[in-house]
């Protein structure tokens, strides 16, 4: 072994923590590049619709490649296990976090294997980063020509509704010895995540009444729609607890300050973690997103500290890959909120990505929210497109595992009285709610009648994996035993809760000293990994993957949701193509799905009364 390689490894290893000599080696044949294997669904889908616009240049840059290392099947079988334990009451593994150290140690690949692929990489030029401290990814670089000699495949632009890409143009092939322990690579494509959320407009104040009887919605006015200012003023308001926030854009801290001390919230608690070159700020769109989730993470919990991770995109991993990977590998807070998605369909190896790195989450303990999208039933299309939807049903891969909490949203019943509802003025924080307001399934897509005169699709996500089976705790509460959608798709339902996310009364947001209002999952999903804070601090630690425990609230204590039982998220779609109502030339009805009692497709269990949430949690008594 050569030298740069062994000391390659001693800074690996010490990244990675100490790994175990008990872990039976699964490369049991010398690595030999001649033998190759193919890894399936590692060519992303969209470039087969793209026009090919020739190789991409030897020398181009190929940054911070994730490479995806597997259990064995008899560790994910441990693992699965030890999972429905932590989650188990009657359990001797109730609540018995790991650390990324101990996942590693329990359910990684041994050291020889690591080495191994170690090894094969160097060889071929690449230079290893990392390996996660959980061991299940390995990280590495090196340029374009480097990646098609070692995985038999070439680096193309292409060109993609209007947009130049970058990607692998055929499936990548890796040394059949190395197969056993190596599931894929997550990236090598320039295809992003798309942000959650739409702008409405810049706010001229936190007025209570707007144009057309909208309302900016104020951290107070959220607490006291969701009785989450019981909690408050119980001392129960995240203190002591942290949330992480996965960004790929800087942030102004004066922004967050501005909009703490404008709706009278305690002084400032945030952190910018920069993992890897500071990539500053990227765009308008992605710091309204960063500050959107940092802004309301802490504006739900703000007692709570926030830390959001920015990790800047590269040609072949998006940021916030980088970013929720270094923020599960760090063990980094309790909870933890995604605002991108990305179509299930069109992610290839990116699904077995975000599904084990949810899974060793949920071991550790990290209750993670993904916002569910932001174009109703049709999951795999542009909210914002000014076309009606054409890709059929579908859900975002990031939020579609079953081990994390996929946040709907819905939009509050309040404009035909709403005085009922909101006072006249604001008060010292800016909030004029007066209480709970009923909600229905958000749909401000151009098929409502209120947005009849423009094109777009935004609605809350919703809909069926076409991936992941019925998850054991997604059942009763009235969650469809069988599939209402295509008879080839699985059971993991999308959403599992929801809450506001509607336009007409935005979540206000303040950016670069402007304040706006702005919509979307990407607002519900921080919210939520908010209330989970204050849940983590009620209970006096961490909950994993919360979803077990709220579907059985549903049952058990049904006054925890305010359950929407109106609305659909149906969107306009182009005639002729999946799941469209109508034939080709005329715009139509995409076969989306309706609010109803109990669970359903729109706004999964419903909203949440956030005290109720926490005293019914059970299993330990409240902390105080």
């Amino acid at each position: 072994m050569s030298r740069f390689r062994s000391a390659s490894l001693l800074l690996i290893f010490a990244l990675g923590g100490v790994l175990t000599a008990q872990q039976r080696p699964r490369i049991a044949q010398r690595v030999d590049s001649t033998r190759l294997t193919r890894l399936g669904r590692t060519t992303h889908p969209l470039t087969r619709s793209g026009r090919d616009l020739g190789r991409a240049a030897a020398d181009l840059p190929m940054e911070r490649i994730q490479m995806q290392l597997l259990s064995s099947p008899e560790q994910e079988a441990a693992l699965e296990e030890l999972l429905g334990g932590q989650n188990d009451a009657a359990s001797p593994h109730f609540q018995e976090w790991l650390t990324p150290e101990q996942f590693g140690e329990r359910f990684g690949p041994a050291r020889e294997d690591i080495d191994a692929i170690v090894g094969w990489l160097e060889d071929n030029g690449f230079q290893v980063d990392a390996v996660g401290r959980g061991r299940r990814t390995l990280e590495f670089s090196g340029t374009a020509s480097q990646v098609e000699r070692a995985f038999h495949t070439e680096m193309r632009h292409y060109e993609v509704n209007g947009e130049r890409h970058l990607a692998n143009a055929s499936d990548l092939a890796i040394p059949e010895a190395l197969a056993p322990v190596i599931g894929g690579v997550a990236s090598l494509h320039d295809f992003r995540h798309r942000p959650m959320h739409q702008v409405l407009g810049q706010a001229p104040a936190p007025a209570s009444n707007l144009n057309g009887g909208a309302r900016g919605l104020s951290p107070y006015d959220f607490a006291a729609i969701y009785d989450v200012a019981h909690l408050w003023n119980l001392d129960f308001d995240g203190a002591g607890q942290s949330v992480a926030i996965a960004g790929r854009t800087n942030i102004k801290l004066s922004d967050v300050a501005t909009f703490r001390s404008t709706f009278g919230l305690p002084g400032d608690n945030t952190q910018v973690i920069l993992n890897g070159k500071e990539p500053g700020i990227v765009s308008a769109g992605e710091e309204m997103e960063a500050d959107l989730d940092v802004e309301w993470s802490g504006g739900v919990a703000k007692g709570a500290a926030i830390k959001f991770v920015v990790s800047a995109n590269t040609n072949a991993s998006d940021g916030v890959d980088l970013s929720t990977q270094y923020i599960v590998n760090n063990n980094l807070a309790a909870a933890m909120s995604v605002s991108f998605g990305a179509c299930e369909a069109a992610m290839g190896a990116g699904n077995q990505f975000y599904n084990s790195l949810w899974q060793q989450a949920a071991a550790q303990g990290i209750s993670v929210f993904v916002a569910a999208g932001d174009s109703g039933s049709a999951g795999c299309d542009d909210p914002g497109s000014t076309s009606p939807a054409t890709h059929g049903l579908g859900v975002s891969g990031l939020a579609s595992t079953p081990y994390n909490v996929a946040v709907g949203g819905t939009q509050f019943a309040d404009t035909g009285a709403p005085t009922t509802y909101w006072n006249t003025a604001n008060d010292a924080h800016g909030a004029s709610a007066k209480g709970y307001i009923p909600e229905t399934a958000w749909n401000e897509s151009s098929y409502t009648a209120a947005k009849a005169a423009g094109n777009n699709l935004y609605a809350g996500g919703g809909g069926v994996s076409a991936i992941y089976p019925n998850p054991s705790w997604q059942s009763g509460a009235g969650v469809p035993s069988s599939d209402p959608g295509a008879a080839s798709q699985h059971h993991r339902y999308l959403p599992d809760v929801a809450l506001t996310a509607a336009g007409h009364d935005g979540y206000l947001v303040y950016r670069e000293g402007g304040l706006y209002m702005v919509g979307g999952t990407s607002a519900s999903s921080p919210a939520f990994a908010g209330l989970m804070a204050i849940v983590d601090q009620y209970t006096g630690g961490r909950n994993g993957n919360p979803n077990t425990r709220l579907y059985s609230l549903a049952t058990q204590a049904p006054a925890a949701y305010h359950d929407v039982t109106t609305g659909s998220i149906a969107v306009p779609c182009a005639g002729g193509s999946p799941g469209c109502s109508t034939s080709a030339g005329a715009v139509g009805k995409m076969n989306g799905y309706s609010a109803g009692a109990g669970y359903d497709l729109a706004s999964g269990l419903g909203s949440v009364d956030a005290y109720a949430v926490a005293f019914n949690w059970g299993a330990r008594a409240a902390a105080g």
